[in-house]
């Protein structure tokens, strides 16, 4: 008996310490995505706001490329085009829900080429437009998910001119009303920006990257 309990207790940790990642239902996201295009109404922007994806997980699960024969690249194919959506056609979903779910998807991304980068830009343009919803929504996380936020955020493979004028001008904007908050974004660009390599790269070729202005 006592066997038996500790053989379903060992099977019962080694299947729960291994993470499960789960693409989004994409039946229904690109189902959403042609209803969308077809008709821009509230009801259509809620349906593809709640299909798309939430996290970066489920994020990069969904739109990942791969080079194995076999791999279904359908999802990979549409990343522009549903991101784009994201980004341009959900006029109708407020600020606050909006803003939420793309600093949730921000938060453990990493840099690369094709979705990761549509991701990242589409982070840059939000918080031009939408500066005080986006960083009262980062504001409120714990400070190592604002740490992993502004890790994605400011990461680049050169520390270039315009991106230092940006970091410059959001800092000086934020620094006394979010002075905690600024100090760990700070810490973040020191770190990131123009230090950082893609993630299909590996972290552990030695790579290192010179500033280019």
């Amino acid at each position: 008996m006592k066997k038996f309990l500790f053989i379903n207790l060992f099977a019962f940790c080694v299947i729960t310490s291994q993470a499960q990642y789960f693409m989004a239902d994409t039946l229904k996201l690109n189902r959403a995505e042609r209803a969308l295009i077809k008709n821009n109404s509230q009801k259509n922007q809620q349906a593809f706001f709640d299909a798309f994806p939430k996290d970066w997980p489920q994020y990069i699960t969904t739109y990942q490329y791969s080079d194995k024969k076999g791999f279904d690249k359908r999802m990979y194919d549409k990343a522009p085009s549903q991101i784009t959506a994201f980004a341009e056609k959900l006029t109708l979903i407020d600020d606050s829900t909006y803003c939420a779910r793309l600093v949730n998807l921000a938060i453990g991304a990493e840099i690369d080429a094709d979705a990761p980068n549509y991701l990242q830009t589409l982070q840059h343009e939000v918080m031009r437009k939408k500066t005080d919803a986006m960083i009262k929504i980062i504001s409120g996380l714990i400070e190592g998910d604002q740490m992993l936020y502004w890790q994605f955020y400011w990461s680049s493979l050169f520390r270039k001119s315009y991106i230092e004028a940006e970091y410059n001008k959001l800092y000086d904007q934020q620094k006394t009303a979010y002075p905690e908050e600024m100090k760990i974004m700070s810490i973040a660009f020191e770190y990131f920006c123009g230090k950082s390599v893609f993630m299909s790269d590996g972290h552990m070729d030695g790579k290192k990257y010179e500033n280019e202005k």
